[in-house]
């Protein structure tokens, strides 16, 4: 044959290699101990094997395919490497010598450019979207969960939707239905809305407002309410969860103690004084005895510290 084949058989190989050599037909197989390590055709190598396997497949010369076990490990075109498989399934696929794809039974799990991760992906969806290296966007099947700006997140999202709205990793914002229902300080609720409108004022953790169409309905000290208001006026004033106070168009018109009324006024003034219900005093302008006087000093003063509540 040709000085590049080198043939050394043993005497029960004979008749095989013979079998190779056809009158006339170049050498088809480079033998060694009765195996086969490169198969050519038209002078060119087109398999390298070993024990009998491929391990690499040859075109014009270059390596298209490189295999382990009988099962291709890399794909190559025009010299470069295209995929890398493990176990027949595709592992990594690359684009100009770089890592474009990598994937996992046979599954795209990340996807890079320019050797970054721009996406990760988890049974075919992506889970995670990636810009310089940072996660700008968790998604659960298909659809954003979390976005993300320099690796903190500012918004998270529920069915498309965002639920959530953080600055500097906390929550200052909660929605519902693209609506914000909670709007948050340091963690803390301090409002709390309703078709977009501010239905209650928090502080520290506690009401201190309840509002009803933007208007402030009532006013809130401990968790109690201290004042209720109508129109944005105080029409009753509480102390320990009782009325102490009535009022018309700012004016205090009933003074009352334990839930009861104890005086009447009209104009700012005093015109009836009760104890248990029933009126035991009618007052009428400069016509007052000095322990009525007495008693309405007292009643003023009353009035005057519910008041400055």
């Amino acid at each position: 044959g040709d000085s590049i084949f080198s043939i050394n058989l043993q005497k029960h190989d004979k008749k095989s290699a013979l079998r190779l050599h056809k009158p006339g037909v170049m050498c088809s197989s480079f033998i060694s101990e009765t195996q086969v390590v490169s198969v050519l055709k038209r002078g060119r190598v087109v398999s390298v094997l070993n024990g009998g396997r491929v391990v690499s497949v040859l075109k014009r010369g270059r390596v298209v395919s490189v295999l382990n076990g009988g099962r291709v490990v890399s794909v190559l075109k025009r010299g470069r490497v295209v995929s890398v498989l493990n176990g027949g399934r595709v592992v990594s696929v690359l684009k100009r010598g770089r890592v474009v794809s990598v994937s996992n039974g046979g599954r795209v799990v990340s996807v890079l450019k320019r050797g970054r991760v721009v996406s990760v992906l988890n049974g075919g969806r992506v889970v995670s979207v990636l810009k310089r290296g940072r996660v700008v966007s968790v998604l659960n099947g298909g659809r954003v969960v979390s976005v993300l700006k320099r690796g903190r997140v500012v918004s998270v999202l529920n069915g498309g939707r965002v639920v959530s709205v953080l600055k500097r990793g906390r929550v200052v914002s909660v929605l519902n239905g693209g609506r914000v229902v909670s709007v948050l300080k340091r963690g803390r609720v301090v409002s709390v809305l309703n078709g977009g409108r501010v239905v209650s004022v928090l502080k520290r953790g506690r009401v201190v407002s309840v509002l009803n169409g933007g208007r402030v309905v009532s006013v809130l000290k401990r968790g109690r309410v201290v004042s209720v208001l109508n129109g944005g006026r105080v029409v009753s004033v509480l102390k320990r969860g009782r009325v102490v106070s009535v009022l018309n168009g700012g004016r205090v018109v009933s003074v009352l103690n334990g839930g009861r009324v104890v005086s009447v006024l009209n104009g700012g003034r005093v015109v009836s004084v009760l104890n248990g219900g029933r009126v035991v005093s009618v007052l009428k302008r400069n016509k007052m005895s000095q322990d009525l006087k007495e008693e309405l000093h007292l009643c003023l003063g009353f009035i005057v510290k519910v008041s400055h509540l």
